[in-house]
This record gives structure tokens, C-alpha cells and sequence, in this order.
């Protein structure tokens, strides 16, 4: 997994992927994108998916 920008900000510093749960940076702009596109909250709701790609 490559090294996220906010991950490489944080202090102290993140250790692996455990220790770092709001998914990388290509993750969040998905959903962002997604809800934002869709405009159905419902779309975004990563807690009922198993593909958080």
C-alpha cells in the first residue's frame, strides 16, 4: 500500500495499515466522488460495503 500524504503528516507516525483507518488518499476521493456525483448519502455509506476499493 503506498505511502498516504496524511499518513505521512501524522504525528506520531502511523504504523502500518491497522494503525491508519480513514483508507488512503485514492480511497477517500472514491467516496467522495461517489457521494458527490450520486447525491444519495446511501452511495457513500462504506460501513454496508464489502468493496471499499
Amino acid at each position: 500500500m503506498p505511502t498516504d500524504e496524511v499518513q505521512r503528516a501524522s504525528r506520531p507516525r502511523s504504523v502500518g495499515r491497522a494503525a491508519f483507518s480513514h483508507g488512503t488518499s485514492e480511497q477517500r476521493q472514491r467516496w467522495f466522488r461517489t457521494g458527490h456525483e450520486t447525491r444519495d448519502p446511501a452511495q457513500c455509506d462504506t460501513f454496508a460495503t464489502d468493496d471499499l476499493g
